[in-house]
């Protein structure tokens, strides 16, 4: 299984479009791994969210969105999910030569109805061909492709039901958790119950050096949740952090420092994890 972060940001990116903060404006001069885009991974030939530098990260990694058939949603915020970009896979004049393949669509009943709002906007209040809509539900299993996919509780978002995913292919198990708070007790009970070990985590980091337990993590917020994970962990098990906002004050290279302490993985837009 390969685990590619296309970006790694929070919603306002680094460096943010308006701004002159420290983090931003060492960013714009060191270039390199300071730069970050909005959050979305793809993980083999499912992808998590759909920013809005889905044409952004198309050129720099060679991506073939008309490839792609399994697209999961954590939630409805605009920048895990640029729901507009999808219209320009309507065909005709937006797009051509994707024959009969069919885009899936998994999240929540919000995400939902924002694509179906986007859809009688931009497109003349008919749906966007080539699309279905799955609608998950919390600790319930379902295929998409070549991996079984669980939506959990994340902490975040509290007027609709914010999701992280754990994944499942080959008996290798990944935790996905961003955008979310400190874990839900929900999620630990259901990886008890269902004898789940894990081979790789992502962690929410939003915040960096502040501390936040509720909607995103800091760094110390992530600590604890990767301690309280640790019975569900192999040997072998990779912890990764990912989602960083110009306002948890942390560079990339102070990041790089932090992690190498507690054996944790600091990601950067293009990394690639093989599990």
């Amino acid at each position: 299984m390969q685990i590619k972060y296309l970006g790694t940001a929070a919603a306002e990116a680094i460096p943010a479009l308006f701004c002159h903060c420290a983090i931003c404006e060492q960013a714009r001069q060191k270039k390199g791994k300071e730069i970050r885009a909005r959050t979305n991974v793809l993980i083999d030939e499912l992808m998590i969210d759909f920013s809005p530098d889905a044409f952004y990260n198309m050129v720099r990694y060679d991506l073939d969105y008309g490839k792609l058939e399994h697209l999961l949603i954590t939630h409805s915020h605009v920048d895990h999910f640029d729901a507009a970009e999808l219209v320009m896979r309507n065909p005709g004049v937006y797009s051509n030569g994707l024959g009969n393949r069919v885009l899936h669509l998994y999240g929540n009943a919000m995400v939902g109805k924002v694509f179906k709002k986007i859809s009688e906007i931009d497109n003349q209040g008919q749906a966007i061909a080539g699309i279905q809509f799955h609608e998950l539900t919390y600790g319930v299993p379902v295929r998409c492709g070549s991996f079984t996919v669980t939506a959990l509780k994340a902490n975040h978002k509290p007027d609709e039901d914010a999701m992280i995913y754990l994944l499942e292919k080959e008996g290798k198990h990944v935790l996905y958790a961003h955008d979310t708070g400190e874990l839900d007790p929900s999620v630990y009970a259901y990886l008890k119950q269902q004898h789940i070990t894990l081979d790789f985590v992502s962690l929410d980091c939003t915040c960096g050096k502040l501390n936040c337990r509720d909607g995103h993590m800091g760094f110390e917020n992530m600590l604890k949740v990767r301690d309280r994970l640790k019975p569900y962990f192999k040997t072998n098990t990779t912890v990764a952090v990912s989602h960083f906002s110009h306002n948890g004050k942390l560079s990339h290279s102070e990041l790089e420092s932090i992690c190498q302490k507690h054996g944790i993985a600091p990601t950067y837009d293009g990394i690639v994890f093989a599990i």
